[in-house]
């Protein structure tokens, strides 16, 4: 089965377009990316085929394919890539001892020096461990070998809700009243054991063969009574999915799910989002918006169901319903039986069946005469010597094929090429070389090349006689994350500060950029220059992009500081015995009358 042309962000899930360098709805880097491409994501964990060559060429996940493959050999047969996100990759796997499917989920490389990210990711382990329910997906062992984190979780043959959207559009009522079912069910549960979600979207959402929706990806949950995950003033989640209390960084309850599960409620129903465009304006229609009517775009949705979403959709938490079961009781929502006919178009929705085929593939390497390229082992140990290369005249070949690079690489990035001999009878050494020295160089063994300064190179893969070249882009560092710098505690009304917002690459240092400020909330306002000036007693999220990457602080404003005490004082001496009124006039640092108080 040939894989579904489609292009999506590999982070968010977002709809991507030929040029896009950043997704324009979490800001990842989509660089080299075009919707010609199959592409993968986290959220493609159930069987979604990947090409010949996964991890792409020029990913330092090669490497951390190859070191789990020994750090678990005899236990597991690790395959191929199914998905990856902007915190971790997951693998598709053997159990060989209990001799069946397993997804293994392994940390990205780039996170393990940052802070607490270590704990996060075996939190999220031990939270999804701790929870026993038929809807969530379910996890069998957290390991690590030496720096590589990861762990063992159930596989659940199907795809994602965001495919089934992608691939159907909007969905029938009957069948979206049974997946808001299932899903309400197993967040309802967790909320009883005080775990909120925080990022339900369709990409978090697998639909089984068996008929079931699954909830998984409790990457940044949080558990009530464990210790804070997030830095306090951040903003997580995806955007399109978050609630107005995750734009304004407070604290959540399991309110903040049922709006995001209402947004996805939206979506089935009327093929769309409610919110759209840029990560600033998706934040604005969630705390600022009224909901659009979802009758005008699916006249077809009954008028309870539309009234149900709409109060899961409501700004203030507390004007929501009180649990799921109410909500789900409200919009009709019920139990799918095990021979019900609703089971049978679940599963169908799953393509199972499309998809196994595909699936076989994933658990072994391409066959055929490869090239004998080597991967350094996690030890540094340097390649065995390799044999000379058989001449032409005992290699009889039509042409070497070149794997192509992942797309266009940064000084200091690392990619193993790949090679394959077409026409070979025998396996044969592939000999490496690239110029020019000052943009790229290369392991002639192991094809290990790497990225040097900006520029153009040529990458040439020789076998004998044969020869063949790639071209290999090197550009300038780009932006990957925007760091704010805001005050560490509440402004007062009358007050400014100066926000600074730095541009940094992947590997934290700072780039120049021109930065773009943008405010939701009324409490204060932010100029071109980032000077904030708090307006009103409130809190208000403020947002700083660069090149479509952004970040989002919250910032609290209290009432003005009294700044100075007037007293009026009587003009004649006051006689024993009488009473006078004293006047106080208090005043900020500007010098404004704050209130008058006899």
């Amino acid at each position: 089965m040939t894989a579904p042309r489609i292009a999506t962000c590999p982070t968010c899930n977002a709809s991507l377009t030929d040029g896009d360098r950043f997704c324009k709805q979490c800001g990842a880097d989509v660089s080299g990316i075009s919707a010609s491409l199959t592409l993968r994501s986290a959220d493609d964990w159930t069987g979604t085929p990947v090409p010949e060559t996964s991890p792409t060429v020029g990913s330092p996940w090669e490497t951390v394919l190859a070191r789990l493959r020994e750090s678990t050999r005899g236990e597991f047969d690790v395959g191929r890539e199914l998905g990856r996100g902007g915190m971790a990759a997951v693998f598709l796997a053997q159990d060989l001892a209990l001799n069946r499917k397993v997804a293994i989920k392994v940390m990205a490389p780039g996170l393990m020096m940052g802070e607490g990210m270590v704990q996060r990711f075996r939190q999220e382990a031990i939270t999804i461990a701790n929870l026993s329910h038929a809807h969530i997906v379910s996890i069998h062992a957290v390991r690590q070998a030496e720096d590589l984190h990861f762990f063992v979780m159930q596989f659940v043959e199907g795809q994602s809700l965001e495919t089934v959207l992608r691939t159907h559009g909007r969905l029938p009522v009957p069948v979206v009243r049974a997946v808001l079912f299932q899903v309400g069910s197993a967040l309802a549960y967790a909320h009883r054991r005080g775990v909120v979600h925080r990022d339900i979207k369709p990409g978090n959402i697998l639909m089984s063969g068996e008929g079931d929706a699954l909830v998984t990806d409790f990457g940044i949950a949080k558990v009530a009574e464990g210790p804070n995950q997030t830095q306090t003033g951040m903003v997580v989640g995806t955007p399109t999915y978050m609630s107005p209390e995750q734009c304004y960084a407070t604290d959540l309850s399991g309110a903040s799910d049922q709006y995001s599960l209402g947004i996805v409620a939206f979506q089935m129903l009327t093929g769309q989002t409610p919110y759209n465009g840029s990560a600033f304006a998706i934040m604005k229609g969630h705390t600022t918006d009224p909901v659009p009517s979802m009758r005008a775009l699916a006249p077809d949705v009954p008028e309870e169901v539309e009234a149900a979403v709409a109060r899961m959709l409501a700004k203030s938490p507390s004007d929501r319903f009180t649990t799921f079961g109410e909500a789900l009781a409200a919009m009709g929502a019920h139990s799918v039986g095990e021979d019900a006919p609703m089971r049978g178009e679940l599963i169908r929705l799953a393509a199972v069946e499309e998809r196994r085929a595909a699936l076989g593939s994933l658990l072994h390497t391409p066959s055929g005469p490869v090239s004998r390229s080597r991967v350094r082992s996690s030890s540094g140990a340097t390649p065995q010597p390799r044999t000379p290369p058989p001449s032409a005249a005992t290699v009889p070949m039509t042409a070497v094929a070149i794997a192509p690079l992942a797309g266009e690489l940064e000084p200091g990035d690392t990619a193993t090429m790949r090679a394959s001999v077409r026409g070979a009878e025998t396996e044969a050494d592939i000999v490496w070389s690239a110029e020019p020295a000052s943009v790229v160089q290369i392991d002639a063994d192991s094809g290990l090349l790497t990225a040097l300064a900006p520029g153009e190179g040529e990458i040439v893969a020789t076998v004998g006689h044969v020869t063949e070249r790639t071209r290999c882009v090197v550009v300038p560092p780009r932006v990957a994350a925007v760091r704010i710098t805001a005050p560490a505690e509440p402004m007062h009304v009358g007050e400014s500060a100066s926000l600074v917002a730095q541009p940094v690459d992947k590997r934290e240092q700072p780039i120049e950029g021109v930065v773009e400020w943008g405010t939701v909330g009324t409490a204060l306002s932010v100029n071109h220059a980032g000077v904030a000036q708090a307006q009103e007693v409130g809190r208000s999220a403020v947002t700083a992009s660069c090149d479509g990457v952004y970040a989002t602080v919250v910032i609290q404003v209290l009432a003005a500081r009294v700044s100075s005490v007037t007293i009026g004082l009587p003009d004649e001496p006051v006689e024993i015995g009488h009473a006078v009124t004293l006047e106080v006039v208090l005043r900020d640092a500007a010098g404004t009358e704050l209130t008058n108080r006899s």
